[in-house]
């Protein structure tokens, strides 16, 4: 912008010698080229003023200078007093305020960008102001709108500089060592609250707003996630002291359709904000009993909106969105017992049985989830919400007539991207016992009972031995009784 005022001040000296130098140029018309444009920009041409334009050793200057085309029926054409140019002495604030008192276009409509350079032809030496027109809603995501350029005309070429604004999210995911970095995808069990940051990069053009700019955090959360508000803490850079909440505003009642806000009225008022400085919010949310399971997951998508306009702060541009993803699964277990003789199944329910479930912490020990889970025509026994990790399966009710089964370990493992725009759960595992399905992120298994031992029935072969050896012994003791009565009689 310095820059900028410093080379129109320039210029309008050199407009105001110019009247006393010889050296007409024979042209009359001329071609203006705007580099580096996309053809997502529009932009507006004024003539400020006109006159001769003439070759003075190296440079090219106005003479005769006129009021140009853009001033109206009441100035065009007439000459510029001295003293008017003299009085220019900040080419920003005098392009201002002639677009805000006269300020008609030398064009109907708007002069649409094409890729690579914008050409405007036929125009007469001048001094000319190109402003964008672009509308916010039609801006690429991300950028802002071009300064005012101010220039003599004589086949010239200006550069459009557009400045840049981008956002990202991330969260992190939870293990039993503790949290991961800042990635795209996580999974965690339902109740579990969950870390997440976003991050918004002040826009590249950011010196060029004198007095405000503004810039909103955008969240949507879907419906699995409930936001904690207490929880916003907001970092400038790489700064670890969380800035004084009075600097931002948090709204939850939006009528875009987002969960939540931060907005930041005027950037302005903090002194670390800088060009490409890093605003960084951190926030939780806690994985309620809506959650999705399975492949869908549970998204959360942010974008920015931020100014975009040095001359009119109330524009603003948008950011793509950006999306991470919570997922969460879910074990179901199917109480069967081996099919009676002539079935055409292998296992049929059986009811009575009683299941609890644990989950391996950090220390290695095993902790309850949740209470027992019986009744007494229950065969399935479904346990929503869960994160991947280390599980123990305790069958804590017996149906009557079997055996109890021993405590299955078994272990939850699940693979999705950590860096994606747009991330997938890839893999659902649950040991050898367990199969998982990735879209429904569920994981199967059935737990067979068998019968218990029974000792044979009266009348069996078994009693049918006790009784042969318990007369075999009663009849031996007779022979023995008979054999010593005859030795006695003997002698």
């Amino acid at each position: 912008m310095k820059t900028m005022k410093k080379t129109l001040a320039l210029l309008i000296v050199v407009v105001m010698l110019a009247a006393m130098l010889p050296g007409a140029l024979a042209e009359d018309t001329y071609t203006l080229t705007i580099n580096n444009t996309t053809a997502a920009h529009t932009f507006a041409l004024y003539q400020i003023f006109t006159g001769t334009l003439e070759v003075v050793g190296e440079n090219k200057v106005l003479s005769d200078v006129k009021y140009g085309a853009s001033w109206g029926n009441d100035k065009a054409g007439n000459l510029v007093n001295s003293t008017v140019l003299e009085g220019i002495t900040d080419a920003a604030a005098y392009a201002q305020d002639f677009l805000g008192t006269e300020g008609i276009s030398v064009y109907t409509d708007d002069i649409a960008s094409a890729a690579g350079n914008t050409e405007i032809t036929g125009l007469p030496a001048g001094y000319y102001l190109v402003k964008e027109t672009t509308a916010a809603s039609s801006m690429p995501n991300g950028e802002t709108s071009s300064l005012y350029i101010v220039q003599v005309v004589g086949n010239t070429s200006v550069g459009v500089k557009n400045g840049t604004a981008s956002s990202v999210k991330k969260v992190k995911d939870h293990t039993v060592t503790g949290y991961t970095d800042w990635q795209d995808s996580a999974d965690y069990n339902i109740g579990d609250s969950i870390p997440f940051r976003i991050t918004a990069t002040v826009g590249s053009d950011y010196a060029n707003y004198q007095d405000d700019y503004q810039l909103t955090f955008h969240d949507v959360e879907c419906d699995g996630l409930t936001f904690d508000n207490t929880s916003v803490k907001v970092y400038i850079g790489d700064s670890t002291t969380a800035l004084d909440a009075s600097k931002y505003q948090i709204n939850t009642s939006c009528g875009d359709g987002c969960t939540f806000e931060i907005h930041f009225p005027n950037l302005k008022e903090i002194s670390e904000i800088q060009a490409g400085t890093l605003i960084h919010v951190e926030y939780s949310a806690t994985l309620n009993s809506k959650a999705v399971l399975g492949s869908t997951g549970n998204p959360n998508i942010m974008h920015i909106t931020f100014s975009n306009n040095p001359y009119d702060t109330n524009q603003t541009g948008k950011t793509p969105d950006d999306k991470v993803i919570v997922f969460t699964y879910q074990v179901v277990v199917d109480k069967v017992k081996p099919a009676p003789e002539g079935s055409t199944d292998d296992y049929v329910p059986l009811e009575g049985a009683g299941f609890t479930l644990y989950r391996k912490d950090s220390a290695g020990e095993f902790n309850a989830i949740g209470d027992e889970q019986k009744g007494g025509t229950m065969t399935t026994f479904i346990w929503k919400g869960l994160d991947d990790g280390d599980y123990k399966l305790v069958e804590t009710t017996t149906p009557g007539g079997y055996n109890s089964i021993a405590d299955i370990e078994f272990t939850i493992t699940a693979a999705h991207d950590i860096t994606s725009d747009d991330p997938q759960l890839t893999n659902l595992t649950g040991g050898n016992l367990f199969t998982g399905e990735v879209s429904t992120g569920q994981l199967k298994a059935e737990i067979v009972n068998q019968a218990g031992n029974t000792l044979p029935t009266t009348g069996g072969m078994g009693t049918t031995i006790f009784y042969v050896i318990g007369s075999i012994l009663v009849i031996g003791a007779v022979v023995l009784l008979v054999s010593k009565k005859r030795m006695n009689a003997a002698e």
